[in-house]
Order: C-alpha cells, then structure tokens, then sequence
C-alpha cells in the first residue's frame, strides 16, 4: 500500500528476496523460513566462497617471470585450497562458523520443529493415534537438542482421549519445547 508517495514493509518484502546483500538479509530469511531450499543454496554457495585455490609451481619457477617463447610452457605441479580472505562470506561479515550454524537450522533445527508443530496440531484435534506416531519418529539423538526437550519428548506413555486439562497441559508442554527450540535457532543465528 503506497501512502504519500511511501511504500510500506508489506510492499517492500513479498516472497523471498531477489539478493541477499547481509548478514541480517540471511537472518531474516531463515527467522521467517521463506525457502529452505534457496537459503540452503545460498548459504551453500557463501561457504565455497571461504577457499580458493592457487596452484603449487615447480620450485625454482616464478609466475611473475614466465619462460621465453622458445621454452614450452610451465604447468602448475598441483593446486591447494588456501583462505579466501575477499570471498564473500567474509566481505558480509559472517565466519564460518555462524553459517556452518545457520545450514544447520535450515537443515536439521526448522524441520524438527516442524514436526513438533504437527504433534501439537495432532493432539489439539484430539488425533492421538497420530499424535503418538509423530512423536515416536523423532529423532532425539540430534545433539543441538536441549536436554530437556529429549527428556519432554522420550515419555513412552501413549496419548490417549485426554481430559480437557490433560490436553491443555500436553499443549502447554510442546509449547515449551517449542519455546526451547526457539531458543536454540536464536542461539544458532547469534541474535540472542
């Protein structure tokens, strides 16, 4: 909506972003999981961007004085990764580190929560077979789990047809793993 001649954050920020210029751009698109799939790639493409390579001569060989016409040409003996200090993860101000965390929200952490999210939806519409099977193919082995949430989630008693303050407790209990998960992708993208 364009009000005298400004336009609003609704108009600015439809879909996922065309560029993703920094630190707070990658951020931004995890925290409202536009595309996993496109963040992945390009938090992909921003770790090649760490190394380079740079070949190893023959010794005694000096790229700056190559040999005459008449002698053949000098070929590299091989090639070695070395550290990229203009590639673009450091010229937008990440380590390796924080995108190495940040692949592993979009990879391990969003999904996860995502499948807390459809064992809440599960036991709020009172599916409590479905509930139970959700909640027996989590992995709790992941270990950015906080301990507790692995202790909440590992109750073998199955949920059965649950009184009303049985269900509000159950919801109020993944709200809190929610919670704790929240907490962890905060940690994980430094913006605590």
């Amino acid at each position: 909506m364009i009000i005298r001649g400004f336009i609003s954050k609704e108009e600015i920020m439809k879909g996922y972003p065309k560029y993703l210029n920094t630190k707070q751009d990658f951020i931004n698109v995890i925290r409202d999981d536009m595309d996993r799939v496109k963040t992945r790639e390009h938090l992909q493409a921003l770790l090649n961007t760490a190394k380079r390579k740079e070949p190893v001569w023959p010794e005694g060989y000096s790229p700056g004085n190559p040999p005459g016409p008449e002698e053949p040409p000098v070929e590299p003996l091989s090639w070695k990764e070395v550290d990229n200090p203009g590639g673009a993860i450091f010229l937008k101000g990440f380590t390796m580190d924080e995108v190495k965390g940040m692949v592993e929200v979009v990879e391990e952490i969003l999904p996860f929560r995502d499948q807390i999210l459809d064992l809440k939806a599960a036991v709020y519409n009172e599916a409590y077979a479905d509930a139970n099977a959700r909640r027996g193919s989590l992995d709790l082995e992941s270990p950015w789990l906080p301990e507790t949430v692995k202790i909440a989630l590992s109750d073998t008693e199955p949920l059965a047809d649950l009184e009303v303050e049985e269900k509000d407790a159950a919801l109020s209990e993944i709200n809190g793993i929610l919670s704790q998960i929240q907490t962890v992708i905060e940690e994980r993208l430094d913006i605590v």
